[in-house]
């Protein structure tokens, strides 16, 4: 007679391969609550998740995930929250004209004509319209725009002491050996200036830049030998290759590394951005 085999709940678990992602303790919560940027709830346990620049190793931000994936929605929300919320200043390269409206909605100094030299002042937001110009002509602004950035930054010309973001979002292929992004990539830490970069794929990406990134928002990644490179710079278990293929749009993998070095993986259920009316309520006050 054949021995029946029962299966309890903890053998089970034994059995089956769950991807695991820390969630953040509500003691953490409410410390990075008090001087982070809020992100979105957690998969787990809803818990609310917050990128806290003073915690972090660097400022620098780097967002992954094929077309439609949430990559844009949550770029626009940081800029938003950034300015807002931390009341830092943005200079932002716009490559098509995706963030023009929202770059006038909260009051940004638009620059949608070149100009020789360059006006920048690190103590407010900038917008930079390259839509419309040649290939060669955008990489040679965005160029220009840098190294403003990069002097502004290394010859402390500016009195302002509030965080600096500088937004790439895909042009940064225009100019990925540029000298003065990775000044910035390498020296922006001590002087409060970070990068925040979009790509679609990781391995589209300088190794100098993704390895300086203290926080990576990965998205929804199909293809199969970028989802690998991920798994492989972040050392992330085998278990993590399906949730970073199928994960829904909206929904991300955090990776954050902090000043003490220790990194932590959270799956965010759902980037919570803001409205159009909350973004109006911002604004007036």
């Amino acid at each position: 007679m054949e021995r029946k085999r029962i299966y309890t709940s903890k053998t089970i678990s034994r059995l089956m391969a769950i991807p695991y992602a820390e969630e953040p303790g509500m003691r953490e919560s409410i410390r990075e609550a008090d001087s982070g940027v809020f992100i979105g709830s957690s998969s787990k346990m809803n818990m609310p998740i917050f990128i806290d620049f003073n915690a972090l190793f660097n400022p620098h931000i780097f967002i992954v995930g094929m077309t439609g994936s949430g990559k844009t929605y949550l770029m626009k929300s940081l800029l938003v929250r950034l300015s807002f919320i931390l009341e830092a200043s943005v200079v932002m390269i716009d490559l098509t004209g995706e963030y023009l409206e929202l770059a006038k909605m909260i009051g940004a100094e638009m620059h949608t004509k070149r100009r020789k030299p360059i006006g920048l002042n690190l103590g407010s937001t900038s917008y930079f319209m390259l839509k419309g110009l040649k290939e060669k002509e955008k990489a040679a602004y965005a160029s220009e725009i840098l190294k403003a950035v990069a002097l502004k930054m290394r010859g402390n010309l500016s009195d302002n002491k509030k965080r600096t973001f500088v937004l790439l979002d895909e042009s940064w292929k225009l100019i990925e050996n540029n000298e003065d992004l990775e000044v910035i990539v390498r020296e922006g830490r001590k002087y409060g200036v970070g990068l925040i970069l979009a790509s679609q794929m990781l391995e589209d990406m300088s190794d100098k830049i993704v390895s300086n990134s203290a926080s990576i928002f990965i998205f929804r990644v199909q293809m199969q030998r970028s989802a690998e490179k991920i798994l492989a710079d972040y050392d992330l278990s085998r278990e993590y290759l399906g949730t970073i293929q199928a994960v829904g749009q909206g929904r991300c993998l955090l990776i954050k590394l902090d000043k003490n070095n220790r990194r932590s993986t959270i799956l965010i259920n759902r980037i919570i951005g803001i409205s159009l009316s909350q973004k109006t309520r911002l604004i007036l006050g």
